[in-house]
């Protein structure tokens, strides 16, 4: 309801992923991270596990730093 004395919100772990040529991440960091009850440590876990479209430069696959939230 909206008027609840509080108000309940997901924490938010900001990482920064490399990843390789062939979509493979290769370094996960936390940029701006939770600090507690393990949200750091479950975002980058999930980011390792995780497969991405590599970045593209002058048409051929590039490995890049990206950064998700």
């Amino acid at each position: 309801q909206g008027n609840s004395l509080f108000t309940l919100r997901a924490p938010r772990v900001r990482l920064r992923v490399f990843v390789n040529e062939n979509g493979v991440p290769l370094q996960v960091v936390v940029a701006d991270g939770v600090g507690k009850l393990g949200f750091d440590e479950a975002a980058m876990a999930a980011a390792r596990r995780s497969t991405y479209a590599p970045a593209i430069q002058n048409g051929r696959a590039t490995a890049a730093w990206v950064e998700l939230t």
